[in-house]
């Protein structure tokens, strides 16, 4: 019981749960792939539009190692094999080898980036807030959709970091 416990604690997660800004459709279920060498990393959890960010956005589980802000990352996206007009055979090869196969997908590149996507409006503690600012770290990230071009200011215009109500200045 404790030890097996104890040791899993030791040992950490097997995965961890991270935000990908998307660059196209993909949906509950689909796998997450390393960049260059398209190694499994991942699944899909699940994915929306955001229109405040004006991307496609989707939150993910990976591996430790990859739950890095602002790594590029694949997602195959598999999708309906043209059964009527396939033979049998060819049916099965590609219902056997799985959710990676080659042919029938779709891959959609993606960024990490760190949760929560958009910074809350209601006031927070100035401890708080600092730690965040370290978390919530933009700068550098790069988009690469056409709908999320960096401007020669620094942010996306969906993305503007918040104002203080008060004094107007920009929150960290």
């Amino acid at each position: 019981g404790w030890q097996k416990l104890f040791f899993q604690l030791a040992k950490g997660p097997k995965f961890r749960r991270v935000g990908l800004l998307l660059d196209g459709p993909a949906h509950a279920g689909c796998r997450v792939m390393s960049n260059p060498h398209r190694q499994p990393m991942g699944v899909v959890c699940s994915s929306t539009w955001s229109p405040r960010l004006q991307c496609r956005v989707a939150q993910a589980y990976v591996k430790p190692e990859y739950a890095k802000a602002n790594k590029h990352v694949l997602i195959t996206v598999p999708y309906n094999l043209p059964m009527h007009k396939m033979r049998v055979k060819a049916i099965k090869r590609h219902v056997r080898s799985g959710p990676l196969r080659s042919a029938y997908r779709r891959l959609v590149a993606g960024v990490v980036a760190p949760l929560p996507f958009v910074a809350h409006s209601y006031p927070e503690p100035e401890r708080q807030r600092k730690a965040a600012a370290r978390l919530r770290n933009f700068e550098g990230t790069k988009h690469f959709s056409r709908a999320t071009q960096m401007p020669p200011g620094g942010y996306p215009r969906a993305v503007q970091r918040p104002q203080s109500r008060s004094t107007g200045e920009e929150l960290q």
